[in-house]
């Protein structure tokens, strides 16, 4: 809201309202997001190649989940009470020094599997704290009619660091190995920082909790108490964690599925199309500027086609067709984060506090799924579709295929079919589809 605006980080008068700022800060997030991806892609690659387990491999994805889960409430309050250009810049920082920490295990030859978990609990929380505060700086520095392209840029930057980063590490892994990936992305750390300190962003005066605190706790209370108060957005916040659930029960086990049948070359491939998904319907938002109406219904519509996109990429190991499932996925998860519903109904002073409650919901069972997905793909469903096994001679093993990482795709289509029975779910429910009839935009 524009009256809440009480001062501007680096100057006196107001900040401007445009994309110009945002797409500033957009460049230098890229820059980063390219570099860390060669990096992880290094990482993921040896990690698999070290244990030949999908175990471990699944576990790196839950170490990557914990902060978000464990210390939202902290970033949420932060982002709301404190200085959120400062916030992301420090975030930016830690991330770099952890990449540096990188960096000097890997040239000295003493990284080992479980400091990748490590490695992936200290990055993810750095990011957890940077992505409410910059989250809820949009809506402060994009006008409400350029939110959509906004969330469009957002979706081709995030489309670009899965699409690129494979095909580079794939060119640059044999000239200058895991090291220089992992320099370069240290490089680009300075990218990340360099523009934001060109920025302004608003300080907003934070909504009131209601019991007359600004404490922690009380931060925290009120982030689940603005979201229950707001007809139907907690649903759809508890539709976004069944969602969340199936695509990480699936996605964990990408590697496990892919390698076996076409190493890691396959991967790189698989990544790209997954890239190449999200950078179409990206720049398919950039222009469009995504839905003005019935955007509940459009996420929804969007979400059943990434479920039919588990589907297809898990039905049998020939990397064409994962690779097509892989790009209708990520299509239309990116397609769905488009529609600004969040950023339209919620006030500016209680963006952060209310993502923090938005991410512990939302992300609250994909430590469930990690947890589970590697065993179950090990133990359970990897030898059930081995030759021999308990599935390999009947319909299941006749459609999906028997071997090495079928295991891993009949999780897909489970976790498919799961999405689909969430999102009927979810359209059933009167206040969750009709959100946008009852609560009215707030910017």
């Amino acid at each position: 809201m524009e009256d809440a605006v009480t001062s501007t980080e680096g100057a006196a008068g107001p900040a401007k309202r445009g994309l110009g700022s945002f797409t500033i800060v957009w460049a230098g997030q890229l820059v980063s997001m390219l570099g860390s991806g060669l990096s992880s892609f290094g990482l993921v690659v040896w990690l698999y190649e070290r244990t030949q387990a999908a175990t471990p491999y699944a576990l790196a994805f839950l170490t990557a989940t914990l902060p978000g889960i464990l210390l939202a409430p902290l970033a949420g309050h932060l982002a709301d009470r404190k200085n959120r250009k400062a916030i992301v810049m420090l975030a930016d920082t830690g991330n770099a020094l952890v990449t540096l920490g990188i960096l000097l295990l890997v040239a000295t030859g003493r990284l080992e599997p479980w400091m990748v978990y490590v490695i992936t609990f200290l990055g993810s929380t750095f990011g957890t704290f940077q992505e409410p505060a910059w989250s809820a700086a949009v809506p402060t520095i994009v006008p409400k009619d350029q939110l959509g392209r906004a969330n469009g840029l957002a979706g081709v930057s995030q489309a670009l660091s899965t699409l690129l980063p494979p095909l580079l590490a794939g060119i640059l892994f044999d000239r200058i190995g895991l090291t220089g990936l992992v320099a370069i992305d240290f490089i680009t750390y300075f990218a990340a920082v360099g523009t934001i300190a060109f920025v302004k962003i608003p300080r907003i005066k934070a909504t009131a909790s209601g019991d007359g605190k600004e404490s922690f706790l009380s931060d925290v209370a009120f982030g689940f108490r603005y979201l229950a108060q707001k007809k139907g957005l907690l649903g759809l916040v508890f539709y976004f964690a069944a969602a969340n659930f199936c695509l990480n029960f699936a996605m964990v086990l990408l590697g496990p599925m892919i390698i076996p049948a076409s190493g890691s070359s396959g991967l790189g491939i698989a990544q790209t199309a997954f890239g190449a998904g999200a950078l179409v319907a990206g720049l398919i938002v950039a222009v469009w500027g995504g839905p003005k109406k019935s955007r509940v219904p459009f996420v929804m519509a969007s979400l059943f086609v990434a479920a039919l996109g588990l589907i297809v990429a898990g039905l049998r190991p020939a990397l064409v067709l994962q690779s097509t499932g892989l790009f209708i996925l990520l299509f239309a998860i990116q397609m769905a984060n488009a529609a600004p519903i969040f950023q339209t109904k919620i006030e500016a002073g209680a963006q952060g506090r209310t993502r923090a409650a938005r991410s512990m919901i939302s992300m609250s069972l994909m430590p469930v799924a990690s947890l589970t997905a590697g065993p179950l793909a090990d133990r359970v469903f990897g030898p059930a579709l081995q030759a021999g096994g308990g599935l390999a001679s009947g319909s299941l093993g006749r459609l999906l295929g028997t071997g090495p990482g079928r295991g891993p795709g009949l999780m897909f289509v489970m976790a498919g079919i799961l999405l689909v029975l969430a999102t009927l779910a979810a359209w059933l429910m009167p206040n969750v589809r009709r959100i946008e009839e009852n609560l009215p935009d707030v910017i």
